[in-house]
């Protein structure tokens, strides 16, 4: 059979943000939502990161995605959850990265 070695330098694309996550502002125990659309061949893993720390699903951080799109979804928002959110999108060719501030209000006393 024929080898494809010599090609493949020019397989993939690394990943390109089509759409970026934009920055929320929510009230305290409310929802918040970050979404983008991340393309590249091959698909793109994408992972959420906070403070350099990568995140893990919880009871009430989820990571929704849809083909391209990838979202992270907090629900009831705590003022500890503000702060800058990074989603890195990584494949074989490259990786790519965006971020979003998410800002938590108290609710009016």
């Amino acid at each position: 059979g024929s080898s494809m070695k010599a090609s493949s330098g020019d397989q993939g694309s690394p990943p390109c943000f089509l759409r970026f996550p934009r920055p929320v502002r929510v009230v305290s125990g409310a929802e918040a939502e970050l979404k983008c659309v991340v393309l590249g061949e091959p698909p793109p893993v994408v992972v959420w990161e906070k403070g350099g720390q990568q995140l893990a699903a919880s009871e009430r951080l989820s990571f929704p995605a849809d083909g391209a799109e990838h979202g992270l979804l907090l629900t009831a928002a705590l003022p500890t959850d503000a702060g800058v959110y990074v989603c890195r999108a990584r494949n074989a060719a490259g990786e790519a990265y965006a971020a979003a501030a998410v800002t938590v209000l108290e609710p009016p006393a």
